[in-house]
């Protein structure tokens, strides 16, 4: 290999590495742009859950007067008496659920519980459409009662569909989340007295555990 083709080779090469400085600058500009926004999704959530735990204002009935801190036993007595008394439907299966009433109709209502040393601190409504675009419609129809009722919610882009929101509504000890039904014919509303649920998920995090909702049967 003679000068010239040498000098050429080192003219490609220091081309070369500065073509993949270019990639990986942007690759990295576009990595961190992604955790920032993660972060700020998150951050905007937290700020408003530390400033309402300020006000010492404390939620805790959620649903039919279901109420956080209820061990197992008072809330699944709870679900059997309100279907003694017609009020709630138990399936073959044995899983509960309610007939709810909107201004669009009657829509199917199943149940979701999560417990934190035998007391309830999440309770969730899945709202049970025919199809997404349905399941769409019944969150719209949910943040407009919520907001009626609790002002108006922090809203966030859903992870999955950006174009799409989450809503929280964040009163004192009490977060009612209703995320964009992703590719789902189902909208869920998942109450939980997130100081409670903060508790569980630090416990969680040092004995590796996680524990999924359960059904009431």
């Amino acid at each position: 290999m003679n000068q010239q083709h040498v000098f050429s080779f080192f003219i490609i090469l220091i081309k070369f590495i500065k073509t993949m400085k270019k990639y990986i600058f942007l690759l990295s500009v576009v990595f961190f742009s992604m955790c920032s926004h993660e972060k700020s999704r998150y951050d905007i959530i937290e700020e408003k859950q530390a400033e309402q735990l300020k006000t010492g204002i404390r939620k805790d009935t959620v649903f039919m007067d279901f109420v956080y801190g209820l061990n197992r036993r008072l809330t699944f007595e709870k679900f059997r008496r309100l279907a003694d008394d017609s009020i709630f439907i138990v399936k073959k299966n044995g899983i509960f659920e309610y007939q709810m009433i909107l201004d669009t109709g009657k829509v199917r209502v199943g149940f979701h519980t999560g417990f934190f040393h035998d007391s309830l601190y999440n309770f969730s409504l899945i709202l049970k459409g025919k199809n997404q675009a349905e399941a769409e419609l019944l969150q719209r129809r949910i943040v407009n009662l919520l907001t009626e009722k609790n002002g108006n919610p922090v809203t966030v882009p859903n992870k999955s569909d950006e174009t799409k929101s989450d809503y929280y509504f964040i009163t004192g000890n009490q977060q009612i989340e209703v995320k964009y039904p992703y590719l789902s014919n189902k909208t869920i509303v998942a109450y939980s007295d997130y100081s409670m649920e903060k508790r569980k998920n630090a416990e969680d995090q040092k004995t590796g555990k996680k524990q999924l909702p359960e059904n009431p049967e």
